[in-house]
């Protein structure tokens, strides 16, 4: 069974937006075995798509979204409904669009072995307490929707402290990226 969402934790401003896609989880190179070269990623695809085709995955080259085409991305009702029945897909994501204002920080490893925030990560989430702040899907991570324009946007930096590394990447429209959600939100 799929996770469920808890609708009312992700903010009307982003739920209003039609700026929406499904990920699955799959091979970068479906026809390569996983290992170092060819690792598990979240591909984004059209759910519009999908839910024409009555709910089943698209060959991947035909249903696919991008990040940065919004021809590809539907409305955050129509992202859930095909999450919801499409046995195919992992989840839903959230493009970032050229107006509307948002920047997403993803915190990626950043609980101990107790599941508490690292330092570093601490940090981090005191500057945007107020913002949305939820679990990434891999439940170790975290992502921050906050209103902002990103200097260099993906730039991956490792933060250490404590001899313990945790890895920073911020996104906006200008990146090409989307955010996966989980509408699983972090209280800290």
């Amino acid at each position: 069974m799929k996770p469920s969402f808890n609708v009312n934790a992700i903010p009307l401003v982003m739920r209003n937006l039609s700026q929406w896609v499904v990920w699955k989880l799959e091979l970068r190179d479906p026809d390569k075995s996983e290992g170092p070269g060819n690792k598990l990623t979240k591909t984004p695809y059209n759910a519009h798509l999908i839910k024409h085709n009555g709910f089943t995955m698209l060959p991947n080259r035909g249903g696919k979204a991008k990040s940065n085409d919004p021809t590809t991305w539907c409305s955050f009702q129509e992202a859930l409904d095909v999450y919801q029945n499409c046995a195919a897909t992992s989840g839903i994501g959230f493009c970032f669009g050229k107006d509307d204002g948002l920047a997403g920080i993803d915190l990626d490893h950043c609980f101990d072995a107790d599941h508490k925030l690292l330092p570093q990560a601490l940090e981090i989430v005191e500057q945007f307490l107020g913002t949305y702040i939820e679990y990434s899907p891999s439940g170790d991570g975290l992502h921050i929707w906050c209103k902002g324009k990103v200097v260099k946007p993906g730039r991956r930096v490792i933060l250490a402290k404590e001899h313990v590394e945790m890895a920073v990447e911020v996104y906006d429209a200008s990146s090409a990226r989307y955010f996966t959600v989980t509408g699983k939100p972090f209280i800290g």
